[in-house]
């Protein structure tokens, strides 16, 4: 935030690139309205240990409307915080070789598992945290005679900082 405070929030990279899928609400500055100029993308590497702070990012696209935001990274970030080095191009983060997920090929319907995973305040632990539930109702709309899920709702336990973080089905 402009006014100096941090916030928290989860995403997943969608492609080779490490193009990262979060919420517009986790990259934009409450004070300004307008996308974050100092965001992190911090790497799990496994579930024993915290996230590592890597990469300072810039906001590739975002709508608050569907609440939904594109980050990549665009500098390295040493131990200390700071940038180095020149920015990033997407030649050298694919060949970082970040883990990334495919988008889903189909919707989920009522009844369907699935995992949240993300790092919600609510644990007290800087750790990554993964609950389960099922699809349990969503809203939609119609654009060209198709139907589309536009809002899902889970039993799932989600918490501020879930924020952005992905939603697994078994596939």
């Amino acid at each position: 935030e402009s006014d100096g405070s941090w916030y928290k929030g989860s995403g997943v990279n969608i492609t080779v690139d490490a193009l990262n899928l979060t919420a517009a609400h986790v990259v934009i500055d409450s004070t300004t309205n307008q996308p974050s100029e100092h965001l992190e993308i911090c790497i799990t590497y496994n579930e024993y240990t915290p996230p590592s702070c890597e990469y300072s990012a810039i906001v590739y696209a975002y709508d608050p409307d569907l609440d939904l935001a594109l980050i990549t990274p665009q500098y390295l970030l040493g131990e200390d915080g700071n940038r180095y080095g020149e920015e990033l191009t997407n030649e050298e983060i694919e060949a970082i070789g970040l883990p990334y997920v495919d988008i889903a090929d189909y919707e989920p319907s009522l009844g369907d598992e699935i995992t949240i995973i993300g790092y919600p305040d609510a644990t007290g632990s800087a750790n990554l945290a993964l609950t389960n539930g099922v699809i349990s109702n969503f809203d939609t709309f119609a654009m060209e005679d198709q139907i589309f899920n536009y809002s899902y709702t889970t039993d799932a336990i989600i918490n501020p900082g879930n924020s952005g973080g992905p939603a697994y089905n078994s596939d």
